[in-house]
């Protein structure tokens, strides 16, 4: 690139994330980096070691936590018997990556029928997150161990507070800010972006049938509809535009075993799941004559579509 003027030096936009930690939002700004930064660095892989490994605690302690709140004991084996009774009276309050306890947790991990009785009844949102770590487990509690390129992609982290990220692409610098566990806390975060130029509210379709975090709501998609509702329609944000990122991975294959319906009765078949839910959060949108709410559905598993998102994403700018 030639030398940029101090005048395009000073383009840039902030761009405000939302989404829950099973949505795609982690992923999106992951392929981002790969395509305007280029591979993860020894640095970035140090940086996101500990809350893998936080995480893989967090997997052992709800394992033990299942254990001993389970009225049927799950093993197939005498090996798995012997992990299981052990965890049972261990403390899941204070649990460390010692090699004795990640062996009793391997030894039921490999056991078939407890893998398929847990994996039945946990969250769906933790699922892929918890299988990925514990099919590593032996590698990542090693003294060596120093996240991989399909680690980092694949591994989502459960953020408590607000990260930024920010990418120079061109003559800008965009500033993409995750919003993350303070979500639900917007005195946390309102007053410091009044200047957002682009929102991006990133929703899984598959998360109809989620529990929400929320007592307060049915499922995790009534949460998100109440918090998009809250954010479009917020004084701060009325100048700028709102994305809509609707992810449809496993959306349609969850379907026949779990209708919409169960979650919306209101739901009676006379449009796709898709639309039905897609006019959900439109309809949430108080000031519609203003058009600059841009739906926008994709999956998550390409790269080179991301490079699409973004630049669909760049467009909005734009137009706001």
């Amino acid at each position: 690139m030639g030398h940029k003027s101090s005048k395009q030096l000073t383009t840039s936009h902030k761009i405000l994330m939302f989404g829950s930690n099973s949505s795609s939002k982690s992923l999106f700004i992951k392929h981002c980096h790969l395509i305007y930064k280029g591979e993860f660095t020894t640095e970035y892989a140090i940086k996101i070691k500990p809350f893998i490994l936080k995480s893989l605690c967090n997997a052992i302690k709800e394992i033990i936590q299942f254990i001993k709140t389970s009225n049927k004991a799950l093993y197939g084996s005498t090996i798995s018997k012997t992990a299981w009774f052990t965890l049972k009276k261990a403390c899941s309050d204070n649990v460390k990556l010692c090699l004795q306890m990640t062996k009793h947790i391997c030894d039921l991990w490999n056991d078939n029928e407890f893998k398929k009785g847990y994996l039945h009844l946990l969250d769906e949102s933790k699922r892929d997150n918890q299988v990925y770590l514990l099919d590593n487990i032996t590698r990542i509690i090693s003294d060596n161990f120093l996240p991989t390129h399909e680690d980092i992609m694949k591994f989502k982290m459960h953020s408590s507070g607000s990260f930024d990220t920010v990418f120079e692409v061109d003559d800008c610098t965009y500033t993409f800010v995750d919003v993350g566990g303070q979500r639900h806390d917007r005195k946390k975060w309102l007053d410091h972006f009044d200047d957002v130029s682009v929102i991006l509210f990133f929703v899984g379709l598959d998360e109809y049938d989620h529990p929400a975090d929320n007592d307060k709501f049915d499922n995790k998609m009534k949460e998100n509809l109440h918090l998009f509702e809250d954010i479009v329609n917020n004084s701060y944000f009325t100048k700028s535009s709102v994305v809509l990122l609707v992810n449809k991975d496993h959306f349609k294959n969850k379907l026949s075993t779990s209708p919409l319906s169960n979650h919306f009765p209101e739901y009676n078949g006379k449009e796709s799941p898709e639309g039905f839910l897609i006019n959900q959060f439109r309809n949430r949108d108080h000031h519609h004559e203003n058009r600059r709410l841009f739906i926008h559905t994709h999956e998550s598993d390409d790269t080179a579509k991301t490079q699409d998102l973004f630049q669909y994403v760049t467009r909005m700018m734009v137009k706001s």
